[in-house]
């Protein structure tokens, strides 16, 4: 955000690494791996699932994680889709979030990962007006200077028979891709 906002410099290749949901695994799996290679990643939590749902990682290991280095944002209280809530359930979703990620891991900026994916401009100025800095889609792209801060664009991972493959070709030729219009945007 600094480098979109302020033009701070970035490494030659930048990547951020970003996981949905909170899922234990993120802790058994992941962090161990990356911290091996000097990597961190930007998780987005459940608040509502954490440390009550045993699929799910612990508020104890999401702060030893951000003690080394691992960022946390929000993915709602409890991951329904923002489309299909009112207003009121929208701003509680986003407002008890933050508010217990503050809670439990001290007061920071708030960034969204939408559930499911969803989202309209009504919930991006919702997220906007609730304190988010910004917001991620899934919408397939590289994040740039056009970018719309609540609707930032990733590339994701699908698990399947060629996942890595497939995570290849998206990250390599994604713009070209959407050229051809074999992605869309």
């Amino acid at each position: 955000m600094n480098a979109l906002e302020l033009g701070t410099d970035l490494p030659e290749k930048p990547i951020m690494i970003t996981f949905d949901d909170g899922y234990l695994d993120n802790y058994t799996n992941a962090y161990p791996i990356l911290k091996k290679y000097g990597f961190t990643a930007t998780i987005f939590i459940v608040t509502g699932f954490i440390g009550h749902d045993p699929r799910f990682m612990t508020w104890d290991q999401i702060r030893e994680m951000k003690e080394n280095g691992f960022v946390f944002g929000s993915h709602t209280v409890n991951h329904k889709s923002l489309t299909e809530l009112n207003t009121c359930e929208v701003k509680n979703e986003l407002l008890m979030s933050a508010e217990e990620m503050d809670k439990q891991l001290g007061v920071q900026e708030h960034f969204l990962a939408y559930p499911t994916g969803t989202y309209n401009l009504k919930i991006a100025k919702m997220v906007e007006d609730c304190g988010y800095r910004a917001a991620f889609t899934i919408k397939y792209g590289d994040v740039d200077e056009a970018s719309n801060y609540y609707a930032l664009e990733r590339i994701p991972i699908f698990k399947g028979q060629k996942t890595f493959r497939s995570f290849f070709f998206r990250l390599n030729f994604t713009k070209t891709l959407q050229r051809l219009g074999l992605i869309r945007t």
